[in-house]
């Protein structure tokens, strides 16, 4: 067994016999393993070699979506997107434990996180079968908890794990929220649900105020991503600008795509 230390810049392993004085730590890594059941696993890897790397598997564990309604007639115009704050571009962190691991002590963002880890769940990986001979690394904060952003272009680490984990966990969340953004892109996952509220008349009142009658110059809007995004830059584009505008929808049989164009529309 070993001990684990996260700190605000690094997570080190300590074993447990030996001096914490005197004892060499080992820094972990959070990344990512390919899996035939789940496509990539997060793992944490407690050592490596040129050849092979040692990690243990963090199973994604399903969450409980929103309830499913079972007409549009359950929407009402009052209702408001809920999506958490504007201004927040770091949405929320999911945490991927051992099913021994055990926190002793998280006061305060100063102290140390302690977690007790077996070895003995450890895997060996052979590093042969991905780029440069290396796992594809986590975006997580200083406990190992995983980052989730609404624009995907922030993403620390840019590779197929890190977009399917963070589309993963933004569908999974409160609200079963749909959309995600990669810079002016809007990315969209049939919820196959009713959203309270993501399309009510509030909610497209504050878009097209935001994006057309008061739009501010900058990359992208502070507004949660949304269909509506896309359309009030696409009408601000011919009404303000006096410019021919396109709107590029694209996806798989069932993606959701003749529904996104009526929502454009």
């Amino acid at each position: 067994n070993f001990l684990v230390f996260f700190s605000r810049r690094a997570v080190f392993l300590f074993h447990p016999k030996a001096s914490m004085m005197k004892g060499d730590p080992i820094q972990v890594a959070h990344v990512y393993v390919k899996d035939k059941a789940y496509g990539w696993v997060p793992a944490s890897q407690i050592s490596r070699t040129d050849d092979e790397a040692q990690v243990i598997l963090h199973t994604p564990r399903r969450k409980k979506l929103p309830r499913r309604l079972s007409k549009m007639s359950e929407l009402e115009d009052s209702d408001t997107l809920e999506y958490g704050s504007g201004s927040e571009e770091t949405l929320s962190t999911s945490s991927w434990s051992t099913s021994n691991s055990m926190v002793l002590s998280k006061e305060n963002e100063d102290e140390i996180e302690v977690m007790s880890i077996d070895r003995s769940q450890a895997v060996a990986i052979d590093l042969s079968t991905y780029p440069s001979r290396s796992l594809p690394l986590q975006d997580v904060d200083r406990n190992g908890n995983l980052n989730i952003h609404r624009d995907m272009s922030d993403l620390a680490f840019l590779h197929e794990a890190s977009i399917l984990y963070n589309l993963k966990e933004n569908f999974e969340g409160d609200n079963g929220y749909p959309y995600t953004r990669v810079g002016d892109i809007i990315i969209s996952t049939n919820p196959w649900r009713w959203i309270k509220g993501l399309y009510a008349e509030s909610t497209r009142r504050k878009y097209a105020e935001n994006l057309v009658w008061k739009a501010r110059s900058g990359p992208h809007s502070k507004l949660p991503p949304h269909l509506y995004e896309t359309s009030c830059k696409a009408f601000r584009g011919l009404s303000v600008d006096g410019e021919n505008q396109c709107i590029l929808v694209t996806g798989e049989s069932g993606a959701g795509k003749t529904v996104s164009v009526k929502i454009l529309m």
